[in-house]
């Protein structure tokens, strides 16, 4: 009994390293980094003595470098593949496998792009007794942002201890005095020190240096630590 599964457990592990050599656990990157577009739409009905009714809808694409789009093309590519959908096993192991789709997936490459369009209709309150006659127009704003974040140190074992993440986005108020259009970005480096523990500096630009929380300059800084009470 014992050597059976002496056996077994010999066997399994020549198994693991199998479809470890072959990228077999690397599917679940390429689902992760797939491309996807995703839509939101938020709308607000107010009731008299409350505000104006408003609306707003958000797109947002996102994804990483190596996903199934990438074996796709490599399976047409390097593969002579015959269809899109009927990749073979071996042309499958060669893409996970291949230099660059390794590095790619190792970084952890994450992009994303998004779009904001926001409205505000006229809202009129009038109260007599009271001598109150308030008229506000209606206006309409548009944000555009985008985003990249990677992996750039690692462990010696290949764990993921630093990574960047860069952001930036403009607003635009259409015929809104009370608000100014701006660009605004931002970069921030994480270090995990521990399973729990995280160290990240950034810095941020503000072309209206109000919203960056210091009215003098354009530039900020700021330095954290992020504890987390459960390991992921």
């Amino acid at each position: 009994m014992i050597q059976s599964l002496r056996a077994t457990r010999t066997a399994e592990e020549q198994l693991h390293r199998l479809l470890a050599d072959g990228g077999f656990f690397r599917i679940a990157d390429l689902v992760n980094n797939q491309p996807q577009l995703s839509v939101e739409g938020q709308l607000s009905l107010r009731r008299d003595l409350v505000g104006p009714n408003d609306y707003s809808i958000t797109a947002r694409y996102e994804g990483g470098f190596a996903n199934f789009n990438g074996l796709r093309r490599y399976g047409r590519e390097k593969c002579a593949a015959a269809s899109d959908t009927t990749i073979s096993a071996a042309c499958l192991q060669n893409y996970l496998t291949d230099p660059e789709a390794v590095s790619a997936m190792k970084r952890g490459d994450r992009f994303f792009l998004t779009a904001t369009y926001s409205r505000r209709e006229d809202y009129t309150l009038a109260l007599t007794s009271d001598n109150v006659n308030l008229n506000i127009a209606g206006t309409w704003d548009f944000i555009a942002g985008a985003g990249y974040g990677r992996y750039v140190s690692f462990g010696r074992t290949g764990e993921e201890l630093g990574r960047i993440d860069l952001t930036g986005e403009y607003v635009f108020h259409h015929d809104d005095p009370t608000r100014e259009n701006r660009l605004v970005a931002a970069g921030t480096y994480t270090y995990r020190l521990s399973a729990t523990l995280s160290v990240a500096a950034g810095v941020s630009y503000a072309s209206k240096p109000e919203f960056i929380g210091d009215v003098d300059k354009k530039f900020g800084a700021n330095f954290a630590l992020r504890y987390r009470l459960l390991r992921s």
